[in-house]
C-alpha cells in the first residue's frame, strides 16, 4: 500500500517542484533558441536571392520586406533560431593618393555648396537618399573631387533619425546612403567626412553619421561600408550587390542620372507638405535631430 501511495504521489511532487522553481533545469540543448529573422531580396525575374539583413523582431523584418517590395523588389522573410550575428568592426580604409583627398576646409566648402542645390530634396527625408547621393556625387566630380559612397544598413532593428521635416518628428529607414570625401587631417592621417545635408549642417565623421541613425547608444549598430563610385557595396553577407552602387540592387532602367533627377523632382514638390517645425536645430553639427531616442516604425530608405 505504501509503495502504491508513493508511486501516486511522485508525479505530484515533481510537478510541485517544477512550479516552485526547484525542479531540474532545462539543459542548453533543450532550451528553446531565440527567434530571429532575415530578409532576402531579388530583382523581379531573377533566380538568385540576396541577403538584405538580420532583424531581432518579426515586425522589423516585415517592415523591411514591405519597403523592398514598394521599390519593385521581390522580398522573402525567413525565421531562424540563430542569434543575430555580431558585426565585425569596419576595417580602416587604406590611404588614398593625395590628389584624391581634400582639406577639411574644402570639405566644408563643398558641403555648403551641396546644401544649396535647389533641385535636391534635402527636406524630404522619408525617401530618396540614393538620388540625393547620386546628384551630389556627380556635381562634386565635375569640380575635380573624388567622392565615395557610405552606406548604413539596418541591422537587428531599424535605422532612425529625428527631423523637423516630418510631422511626427522622426524618420526610420531600412538603409541610408550619402557621399563621403577623404580628408587630409595631417601628413599622416586621412579620415572620411560625410556630406549629408539631410541630417547635418556640416561635414560629419562616419562615427557621427552612424550615431544619429541609432535609437540609443545601446542599440544594435548598423552595418556600415564604403564603396567607390561606379561600384556596388559589399553587403552584410560579405557579397557585392548587383549594379553600380546607385542603390542595393540592379541599376534603374532609365539610368542613374535620369532616375535621380526624376526622383528629386517628384520629392522636391513634397518638401514642406509633410513638415512641421517641432524641433530646434542643434549647434553641434546635427541639423534638427534634437533628442535621439524615440521608438519609430520603419519607412523607406532615406
Amino acid at each position: 500500500m505504501l509503495h502504491r501511495l508513493f508511486l501516486f504521489a511522485l508525479p505530484c511532487l515533481l510537478a510541485a517542484a517544477t512550479l516552485s522553481g526547484e525542479g531540474p533545469a532545462l539543459s542548453a540543448a533543450q532550451a528553446p533558441a531565440a527567434r530571429t529573422y532575415t530578409v532576402h531580396n531579388r530583382a523581379k525575374g531573377q533566380p538568385a536571392w540576396h541577403l538584405f539583413g538580420h532583424y531581432a523582431t518579426e515586425a522589423s523584418a516585415k517592415a523591411v520586406a514591405q519597403h523592398l517590395r514598394s521599390h519593385g523588389f521581390e522580398a522573402d522573410l525567413r525565421a531562424s533560431n540563430a542569434p543575430l550575428p555580431k558585426l565585425a568592426p569596419r576595417k580602416p580604409s587604406p590611404a588614398l593618393p593625395a590628389g584624391q583627398t581634400v582639406t577639411l576646409a574644402k570639405a566644408r566648402e563643398m558641403f555648403a555648396l551641396m546644401a544649396k542645390q535647389h533641385d535636391v530634396a534635402f527636406r524630404y527625408p522619408i525617401d530618396g537618399c540614393y538620388s540625393r547621393a547620386e546628384l551630389m556625387i556627380e556635381r562634386m566630380r565635375q569640380r575635380g573631387l573624388h567622392p565615395h559612397r557610405v552606406w548604413s544598413v539596418a541591422n537587428g532593428e531599424e535605422l532612425y533619425a529625428r527631423t523637423k521635416n516630418v510631422k511626427k518628428g522622426y524618420v526610420t529607414w531600412s538603409y541610408h546612403v550619402a557621399p563621403v570625401l577623404r580628408v587630409r587631417v595631417n601628413g599622416q592621417t586621412q579620415r572620411w567626412y560625410v556630406i549629408d545635408p539631410s541630417l547635418f549642417d556640416r561635414p560629419a565623421t562616419i562615427a557621427q553619421w552612424e550615431a544619429v541613425q541609432m535609437r540609443s547608444t545601446t542599440s544594435h549598430k548598423p552595418y556600415v561600408t564604403v564603396s567607390r563610385v561606379g561600384e556596388a557595396p559589399v553587403w552584410v553577407d560579405h557579397k557585392r550587390k548587383p549594379g553600380h552602387g546607385y542603390w542595393p540592387g540592379a541599376d534603374p532602367k532609365e539610368g542613374l542620372h535620369s532616375h535621380a533627377v526624376a526622383t528629386m523632382k517628384r520629392y522636391k514638390a513634397l518638401e514642406g507638405r509633410v513638415g512641421l517645425d517641432l524641433l530646434p536645430a542643434r549647434r553641434d553639427g546635427v541639423l534638427a535631430l534634437g533628442a535621439l531616442f524615440l521608438r519609430p516604425r520603419l519607412a523607406p530608405a532615406g
